[in-house]
């Protein structure tokens, strides 16, 4: 009886951990390039049970002590399209992140919506200068970025966005703000060449309505996780009592 309040709970708390999935992709929908996350849940290991009173020894079958979140796989696929009057705005149509520096190294990231920052660089959102073939871009305030990728300034050439892909992109590592960072699992990154769409911007991955539809699997699987736990307590609670009575 214990190992079933024991299974009931590790599935409340798996639960839990795909809501906390769940959430964040959600809250991400209108976040340009995110990629959602999808929850893998698998089970623990089975025990074999066997009967080993009242005669030889039998096997009985297998038990399972539950289920937990094994992994958050990201979705890499693309998103939505969306157009904008941006002339520093750009999406990647196809495989690849373009570069950008940080203060813990070079990051990836698929979210185009560049900007020029007081200091004259092209930056991320977030301010972190984004990466040409040649290091940072210098860019003035009438700056744009054309098909191939090159950033013209004042009518001139002043770089060209790196952009990099992966053999192993399930593999990168969420760093926030839509970066991602590569460990050795993920490979090194290679030089690519995707079709570029200036004046677009990649929308999340994200759909609303299946993730709603998560959430509602995931809250049923919850409240019959409490149920058969709140069984399990009440029945073993009893079976406490009778045995005092003896």
């Amino acid at each position: 009886m214990l190992k079933g309040i024991y299974a009931a709970g590790a599935g409340m708390a798996a639960g839990l951990d795909q809501l906390d999935v769940i959430a964040d992709n959600a809250a991400n929908v209108q976040t340009p390039g995110f990629k959602g996350r999808i929850p893998v849940v698998a089970g623990f290991r089975s025990l074999l049970l066997s009967r080993v009173r009242d005669g030889p020894v039998a096997a009985v079958g297998s038990l399972s002590t539950g289920s937990g979140v094994e992994d958050a796989v990201t979705d890499f696929s693309p998103g939505p399209m969306r157009p904008v009057e941006d002339p520093l705005a750009v999406a990647l149509s196809g495989p690849g992140f373009f570069v950008v520096q940080t203060p813990w190294g070079e990051a990836y990231t698929r979210n185009g919506m560049f900007r020029v920052d007081a200091r004259g660089r092209l930056v991320t959102g977030a301010g972190h200068p984004v990466l040409g073939e040649h290091g940072p871009i210098e860019a003035g305030a009438d700056a744009a970025i054309l098909p191939d990728g090159t950033v013209v300034s004042g009518g001139e050439e002043v770089g060209r966005l790196r952009v990099v892909e992966f053999a192993r992109p399930d593999a990168l590592q969420r760093a926030g703000d839509g970066l991602f960072l590569a460990g050795p699992e993920a490979g090194l990154p290679q030089p690519a060449e995707p079709a570029l769409l200036p004046g677009f911007v990649e929308g999340a991955n994200v759909n609303p309505v299946t993730e709603m539809v998560r959430l509602i699997a995931v809250l049923r699987a919850y409240e019959a996780c409490q149920k058969a736990l709140r069984t399990q307590d009440d029945t073993l609670g009893q079976a406490v009592r009778e045995i005092a009575r003896i």
